[in-house]
């Protein structure tokens, strides 16, 4: 099993890390997780064009953590209770941000595929896209 040096002579296998990992809660978990996207991103990224990072980093926005929340509890509270008037209003506007960050997304890819000569199709697998933003 890998472990990982943390600091001289302190050495921390990968299940220890899951392990503490599985303690954190929603809200934790998801910064975590952007966070190692992003450090992800970066490792895979090195060999890239001003133009190519730009583009995977755009590509890579999402609605932040704490607004998909709400969104899903709004979503939720709609199915099963219904929503007041400025609930609705706000279900709304969150549903516009996501479409927003979806179409930004998809032009990103689309260029980025164009510098790259390939189809969009090529890339979204190279990149391990499967399917567009979903919260829910």
């Amino acid at each position: 099993m890998a472990t990982i040096e943390i600091k001289p002579k302190v050495k921390v296998g990968l299940n220890e890390i899951l392990d503490g990992i599985s303690q954190l809660d929603v809200k934790e978990l998801e910064s975590f997780f952007n966070r190692v996207g992003t450090l992800l991103a970066h490792r895979k990224t090195q060999h890239l064009t001003e133009s190519e990072f730009q583009l995977l980093s755009e590509i890579n926005k999402s609605l932040p953590p704490d607004h998909r929340q709400r969104y899903l509890k709004l979503k939720e509270k709609r199915g099963q209770a219904g929503l007041s008037e400025a609930e609705q209003q706000e279900l709304l506007a969150m549903s516009d941000e996501i479409e927003r960050i979806g179409v930004r997304r998809l032009e990103c890819l689309v260029e980025l595929a164009k510098l790259r000569s390939i189809s969009l199709d090529e890339l979204m697998e190279q990149l391990g896209i499967k399917a567009p933003l979903a919260y829910g």
